[in-house]
């Protein structure tokens, strides 16, 4: 017990003392009887009986007919639930976590195919910055603070016209990081499971970063469904040409986050080129290269479907803020009937039958193929 349980203000009271360690033995769960007590403090029955009903009446207190007096279990479970409640659930969580573990190795042992569908918290790991929310942006990109500017006022396509040196200051920060950014272990994991499955797998992201393409995935494999950080494309679409711009450079200044002249232009005319990336707001981005991957991603589905073949999706770091991912890996699974395994550590909830793992990345992807 923590603490007395009844003030004795003199422990020598005979009576004082008998309600004490009646109280302490109800507490313990005991099942006290008139006769036993009786007997233990040398009473009456009728002593024990008024202790109980005028003394000790404020207790939850539960007669059972023939048997004795106990403390009700209901008041007794509600106590430890007070007590003992966040670890409780802390027990269950960590046990659904296991469950859920085992059930996507059990998946992914039977799966034929795997379709891999990643949002931007698989990148963290790998040390790119969490843009989730204001403060995660700024503190990647201070002087955005400065000017009032979060990553969806950023991530648009009107500052190609309105002040290119900053556009172009954050999207060629974003594409020196990106390539300097190495994956972390969870891609390697991933290659070795689509290795098992004789490389019939897919990919489905929303990151413009290039990750999967240099842990060395199959680029065929690959569907960029908002494009490429790595391409570019004419700001005035003089046509729907894209281009890699590996051999392309921006010169950005870490202090203000601008980029200095010369600025990337387009290929075949004078214009300004631009990233080919689907921003907030954009009419003028040219889709041909990510139609094209959808119409491959396509095909392998109508070909695994036609082959009665096992879909296992591992969903990595999609959240909610913009849930193309989820909405797309959640479709699937219910239209193929595919196991969708859901890993991230906040947005991990989802329909009947997902498995969600409360993890990150990399971690994640670790504990369900290792």
């Amino acid at each position: 017990m923590e603490g007395s349980i009844l003030p004795i203000q003199n422990q020598y009271d005979p009576a004082l003392l008998r309600l004490a360690t009646i109280m302490q033995r109800l507490y313990e769960g005991e099942t006290l009887t008139k006769s036993d007590l009786s007997e233990t403090f040398n009473v009456s029955e009728k002593t024990i009986q008024r202790d109980i009903n005028e003394r000790l009446k404020n207790l939850p207190i539960v007669q059972i007919r023939g048997v004795g007096w106990k403390l009700d279990e209901g008041y007794f479970n509600q106590k430890v639930a007070q007590r003992y409640g966040d670890y409780i659930q802390e027990e269950k969580t960590m046990h659904q976590i296991e469950l859920n573990i085992r059930k996507a190795q059990d998946a992914l042992d039977a799966a034929d195919a795997i379709l891999i569908t990643v949002g931007a918290g698989m990148g963290v790991d790998s040390g790119l910055p969490d843009f989730r929310g204001n403060e995660g942006f700024w503190n990647a990109y201070p002087p955005m603070k400065q000017l009032g500017l979060d990553f969806m006022d950023m991530a648009n396509p009107r500052w190609f016209v309105d002040n290119p040196r900053l556009a172009w200051g954050f999207y060629g920060h974003r594409m020196h990081l990106y390539r300097k950014t190495q994956p972390h272990r969870g891609f390697e994991l991933l290659k070795q499971l689509v290795a098992c499955k004789e490389q019939n797998y897919f990919i489905f992201t929303s990151n413009v970063d290039g990750q999967f393409q240099k842990a060395g995935f199959d680029e065929s494999k690959i569907v960029e469904c908002h494009g490429s950080i790595h391409h570019n494309q004419c700001i005035a679409r003089c046509s729907d040409d894209i281009w890699s711009n590996s051999e392309e450079e921006a010169d950005v200044d870490e202090t203000t986050f601008l980029a200095n002249l010369p600025l990337p232009k387009c290929k075949h005319c004078d214009n300004l080129a631009r990233p080919n990336i689907l921003m907030f707001g954009d009419y003028g981005f040219v889709g041909k290269r990510e139609s094209e991957q959808d119409a491959r991603l396509s095909h392998w589905l109508q070909n695994n479907l036609s082959k009665e073949a096992k879909i296992a999706i591992i969903e990595v770091g999609a959240g909610k803020d913009v849930p193309t991912v989820r909405i797309f890996s959640e479709e699937i699974a219910q239209q193929y009937g595919a196991t969708h395994i859901r890993i991230n550590p906040r947005d991990y909830d989802g329909p009947a039958g997902i498995v969600s793992l409360p993890l990150g990345g990399a971690e994640g992807i670790e504990k369900i193929i290792t």
